[in-house]
């Protein structure tokens, strides 16, 4: 098997065109720059300038202190913007935004959010338009918020595929941009910082629309002698709906070679690709059949868009986001789902119970109500559905839609109160298990299950 490299240029592993822009400057251009901030601070441009040198030199910590003081100044700037998500860039290739890093780590790196949004799986950092969300203090998803799209997170399919256990992988970087969501995967040990094996899945959104494959094949095929005319690519096996081929780069300068498999799928409406790169020397051919093997095995599986990981739907660059209320109740379904205990997350506060109680003795019931119920979810530890129960059916928020306890108890509640219920059911399927009492107060979503109970 002749084994070959890359399909499409990813930013991460290639470097931005942000620093690249000013990579040729001299150093002592820098220093003298900075003379001129310190004489001149509001003259933007120049700051700007200074912070993409510093940043062309590796000092991300300086040129973030520089970008962070014009942010605060001038958030909707497109050269500020661009130059914070050129030393983010710098820093997830440097290792330092890997998937799991500790919350902590994150703000010591890059200081306080300006701004944070409670999501029903845990907190999201904003730093400029880029997001950071983490689930159990660990960072899970980066996604750019002036790039992303309601599309990008309703995917129809998932690549299944198994990678074998000999070295162990793990998921080093998640993120979502501009029709693009991609998972990088390391062996054990290694990370984008340092690697010599990488798999790739990524969802192209939109890319089959109007394309055939061959099309997809002839536009991967330009991508790829534009970043290097000495690439060559190998049709390995191909047929109406997806393709397995080789491309190779070789060796350039300090640069390694590289070898890689791909499999593309072209769905409807996405294209989905599985890539496993290999940096340095021609593998021997028994792996190359080895991984061979694994992208002809890998299936791309039908999903239930309505549960995609992390259904966030950003409309606008602003981080407190327009996103869907039956999302979010979907997005809460999830995280109970293999556990009722999950719920203490989403205990509601004594302040929360107020924006819904239409008295303070409602309150007062609802807090009662609210303590025994949660004392007892806290002793529960068993899954909420079935297996095959994969579809989540969102209902409410008008009374008439919830279970009749809630219009007996209509008086009680506020009059604008928009309270959502849940079901977990086969799909194509009414019937399931439901549940109901999930509530949002400023973007932060609470759980207080027949909440109507309270008053009987």
């Amino acid at each position: 098997m002749n084994w070959l490299k890359l399909v499409i240029v990813i930013s991460i592993v290639h470097g931005s065109g942000y620093a690249q822009e000013v990579a040729s400057r001299p150093t002592n251009e820098a220093k003298s720059l900075g003379t001129a901030v310190d004489s001149d601070a509001s003259d933007m441009k120049t700051q700007l300038t200074v912070a993409q040198l510093l940043h062309a030199e590796g000092d991300y910590a300086k040129a973030w202190q520089i970008l962070r003081g014009l942010y605060d100044k001038n958030p909707n700037d497109a050269g500020v913007l661009m130059g914070l998500q050129a030393v983010m860039d710098g820093y997830k290739r440097k290792g330092r935004l890997n998937v799991d890093a500790l919350e902590k780590s994150v703000v010591e790196l890059l200081g306080k959010p300006h701004q944070s949004v409670s999501m029903p799986w845990g907190i999201r950092h904003v730093y400029g338009v880029m997001a950071f969300d983490f689930r159990e203090g660990k960072l899970h998803e980066q996604i750019n918020l002036q790039e992303a799209t309601e599309d990008l997170f309703h995917a129809s399919h998932v690549v299944e595929a198994d990678l074998g256990s000999d070295p162990p992988w793990h998921v080093g970087i998640r993120q979502k941009g501009k029709s693009l969501t991609t998972a990088f995967l390391f062996p054990e040990a290694q990370s984008i910082a340092e690697w010599t094996e990488l798999v790739t899945v990524e969802r192209f959104v939109g890319m089959a629309k109007g394309n055939t494959l061959n099309r997809i094949l002839e536009i991967v095929q330009e991508q790829i002698k534009a970043n290097d005319a000495n690439a060559k690519v190998t049709i390995v096996e191909q047929d109406e709906a997806n393709t397995i081929f080789a491309v190779g780069y070789p060796a350039n300068g300090d640069k390694p070679a590289q070898q890689q498999l791909v499999r593309l799928w072209v769905g409807t409406n996405d294209v989905h690709r599985l890539a496993y790169t290999h940096q340095g020397a021609i593998p021997s051919e028994q792996e190359g059949m080895k991984w061979f093997g694994i992208l002809k095995n890998a299936k791309l599986k039908p999903i239930d868009p309505a549960i995609s990981p992390t259904p966030v739907s950003p409309t606008s660059i602003s981080p407190t986001l327009a996103v869907s209320p039956i999302h979010q109740v979907k997005s809460m379904a999830e995280a109970l789902r293999s556990d009722l205990k999950n719920a203490s997350q989403f205990k509601p506060t004594q302040s929360a119970l107020g924006t819904i109680a239409a008295t303070e003795e409602d309150r007062a019931k609802l807090q009662a109500y609210c303590d025994s119920v949660y004392k007892e979810l806290e002793q529960q530890t068993r899954p909420v559905a079935n297996p095959n129960q994969t579809e989540i059916i969102v209902f409410g928020p008008e009374f008439e839609k919830l279970p009749g306890g809630y219009t007996n108890t209509r008086q009680h509640f506020k009059s604008d109160v928009k309270i959502y219920g849940f079901k977990y059911a086969v799909p194509g399927e009414s019937l399931g298990m439901s549940f109901d009492g999930a509530f949002a107060v400023e973007g932060k979503w609470y759980f207080l299950p027949k909440a109507h109970r309270a008053f009987r």
